[in-house]
């Protein structure tokens, strides 16, 4: 992943409570990224990352239903939140140890148009990413108006079902089979309060008779994150035997750093039509209705030459 951050310019550096994330995210951050944390936030670094995405900050977290962190104090913020139930499916899994467990490897093709997913929303039909033991996300309930825009852009397949015991085999009547939330991208636009009561100057300032123009409110760039429900997709052994797994964090990154411009190839869905004069029109449709028919003629007379000097040769 360091190397991925590299190749798209990122200067990568490490961030805690040594480096000040108990008190804010430094200035000169565009992106956080948690990727497997082990234990929940501190409430203090946990409303340094509040703060950050309120000014329009990019976050990136990758949450393992075996840790203790939950981002349970973002769940406002980000309008979802993470259940570590494992996942698990008993038709469709990748084998490794031939065994029950295999099932907690789940695949899915289960993905939407979001920019966040570009290469994988163009894949060929049946290639598919991997989750190793996930979780899910869900969306909170009765979320007010001004909740931010949620797209869970990668679902897992219908018949996955949430292991609730542990057993990775499907309980019928305690558990039930569903298509859940695996990836979520999360954006909402941010209003700059300094932006909106800041006085502008005197020479910005109309004088009487001259017409005012109307006030724009001026944006920070909107926040984004990307919510990923297991994080050993973006081990090394995951990233680079399966290659979706790894377009899929390449154009996550892309999208919150906003250049999803540049994730995959750019096709005009635009049709362009196709345009004949009148004269050119009059040439097909003639061509059509005798052109044809002396075609296959000439073609038929061909072919009976061509038998008669056989059998003339023959006798």
């Amino acid at each position: 992943i360091k190397q991925m951050l590299a190749i798209l310019n990122y200067t990568v550096r490490d961030l805690g409570l040594k480096q000040g994330l108990g008190d804010k995210i430094p200035d000169d951050a565009v992106l956080v990224l948690s990727l497997g944390p082990k234990h929940e936030f501190a409430p203090e670094e946990t409303n340094a990352l509040d703060r950050f995405l309120a000014k329009g900050g990019a976050f990136l977290a990758a949450l393992d239903p075996a840790s203790e962190a939950r981002f349970a104090g973002l769940s406002e913020r980000l309008g979802v939140t993470y259940n570590p139930t494992p996942l698990a499916n008993d038709q469709q899994h990748l084998a490794r140890r031939r065994d029950a467990s295999d099932n907690s490897i789940i695949l899915t093709d289960q993905f939407s148009s979001h920019a966040s997913v570009t290469t994988l929303s163009r894949a060929r039909s049946g290639a598919a990413i991997v989750l190793v033991s996930g979780g899910s996300f869900d969306e909170v309930a009765g979320a007010p108006a001004t909740a931010p825009k949620r797209t869970h852009v990668v679902r897992s397949l219908p018949n996955t079902f949430a292991d609730l015991n542990g057993n990775f085999t499907f309980d019928e009547g305690s558990e039930k089979r569903l298509s859940y939330n695996l990836v979520t991208a999360v954006e909402k636009a941010v209003d700059d309060p300094d932006a909106a009561s800041a006085e502008p100057p005197a020479s910005a300032k109309p004088v009487e008779g001259e017409h005012k123009a109307p006030e724009v409110k001026k944006k920070t760039p909107a926040m984004r994150a990307m919510l990923f429900a297991d994080a050993e997709m973006f081990s090394d052994a995951v990233v680079l035997q399966v290659q979706l797994n790894g377009a899929l964090i390449f154009d996550s990154i892309k999208w919150l750093g906003g250049e999803e411009a540049f994730s995959g190839e750019t096709i005009s869905e635009k049709d362009v039509p196709i345009e004949h004069t009148q004269s050119e029109d009059k040439r097909w449709f003639y061509s059509t209705i005798f052109g044809a028919p002396f075609l296959l003629l000439a073609i038929g007379l061909g072919g009976v030459f061509r038998a008669r000097r056989r059998a003339e040769r023959k006798a």
